[in-house]
């Protein structure tokens, strides 16, 4: 590889490192969703280490990081379906057996366990051991290094291959209106994801069957030339797009229907525990669609709407809308619902006062007591509904 195309590699590794460092620590959005895509950048510039140190003049002081680089980077396998899943849920945390799928890294972990704690030259120990496909104690427990390359990519490919199941089974989404470009993302996430990991098993493949040489894979200028060029759109494409980094998926409807167990009660008791944020284009949506909604649609009416009805009509998930009305708005799902009612009891009441009693104008604006329309009414008047109108006529 060329001294220019190397140049390039080892800026990229440092601009991979720095936006791992900011996905990692980053507060805003999705905290799952950035840390896991944090480790996967980490985990790619950690793969570029691996080539930069196998082609620059570091590698015997590097010899031991150099062996412990393959083995962290199978954390990036998981991690890959980890993000496609949480991103179709709009998980915030990881399931309660997800930690079974990091058994293969402590398994390759504790494969090199004698590696780490060698005290000879591993440089031409580890070369002759990807070489060959006998296990050198100095090295490992009980597996070849060049097989564990070879799990290593397996993994990749199999995660990546089950997460584009995931994502192409989510065919009820379609109709979403965020779904579309969630979709496209997450779709070249895992074409770029399988690309770099077809190249890169290539380049390190080439380099265990003919280490001595410096395969010509790596000689390859066009190839490694587009190989850096896929690991900067890799990264630039969530600069470019910073809403994928907050995670703006929505649910399928029918899981919001069913989650009766989110009263409003419940909602109203958690509305500030909140361990995200919402980008600000995706909160200027969100309440856009809500407006229209509800001046259009005229929901409130509906005496039985609740916060799990209001959320799957506007297709967002429950704790993205209770963001939007607690920490957007400033308003409690109640309080927001029942001021379009005593606005709509004031636009018609003058309009009905011969047909309809109070009580009853106030059933037909999606109150169910009259005692509530009366405590509603005078939070927003500051006045009760006969002195208000007294005023009004006076």
């Amino acid at each position: 590889m060329g001294s220019f195309l190397l140049g390039v590699m080892q800026i990229n590794t440092f601009m991979m490192f720095v936006f791992a460092g900011y996905l990692l620590f980053i507060s805003k959005g999705n905290t799952l969703l950035n840390i896991l895509l944090g480790v996967i950048f980490l985990s790619r510039m950690l793969s570029n280490v691996f080539l930069l140190v196998y082609l620059g003049p570091w590698l015997a002081i590097m010899s031991k990081p150099l062996i412990v680089i393959p083995v962290l980077s199978m954390l990036a396998s998981p991690c890959v379906y980890f993000y496609v899943r949480s991103y179709l849920n709009d998980d915030t945390k990881l399931y309660k057996f997800d930690w079974l799928h990091v058994l293969p890294f402590v398994a390759g972990l504790i494969n090199i366990s004698p590696a780490l704690f060698s005290s000879v030259d591993l440089t031409p120990l580890f070369f002759e051991s990807v070489l060959t496909e006998t296990n050198n104690s100095k090295l490992t427990l009980f597996l070849p290094l060049r097989f564990q390359l070879a799990i290593k990519s397996f993994l990749m490919i199999s995660y990546c291959g089950y997460s584009f199941y995931i994502l192409l089974k989510k065919t009820h989404l379609k109709r979403l209106p965020l779904f579309k470009s969630a979709k496209y993302w997450l779709l070249s996430f895992l074409c770029m994801i399988m690309v770099l990991n077809i190249l890169a098993t290539s380049l390190t493949w080439g380099i265990a069957f003919n280490a001595s040489t410096k395969h010509s894979l790596l000689e390859n200028d066009l190839l490694m030339g587009s190989f850096l060029l896929l690991m900067i759109g890799y990264m630039l494409y969530p600069v470019w797009q910073p809403v994928v980094l907050y995670g703006n998926i929505q649910p399928d409807v029918a899981v919001i229907n069913n989650s009766s167990a989110n009263s409003e009660e419940t909602f109203e008791k958690d509305v500030n525990n909140f361990s995200f944020a919402l980008p600000e284009d995706q909160i200027l949506q969100y309440k856009q669609h809500l407006t229209t909604l509800m001046l259009q649609e005229k929901l409130y009416l509906n005496p039985e709407l609740t916060v799990s009805l209001l959320a799957s009509k506007l297709n967002i998930p429950l704790h993205h809308l209770s963001y939007l009305l607690n920490q957007v708005i400033k308003q409690s799902f109640r309080d927001y619902i029942n001021q379009f009612r005593i606005a709509h009891f004031l636009r018609e009441y003058a309009a009905n006062v011969q047909q309809f009693t109070l009580e009853s104008m106030s059933q037909q604006v999606g109150f169910k007591t009259y005692r509530t329309f009366l405590n509603a009414f005078k939070k927003e008047t500051g006045d009760t509904p006969a002195a208000y109108f007294q005023k009004l006529n006076a």
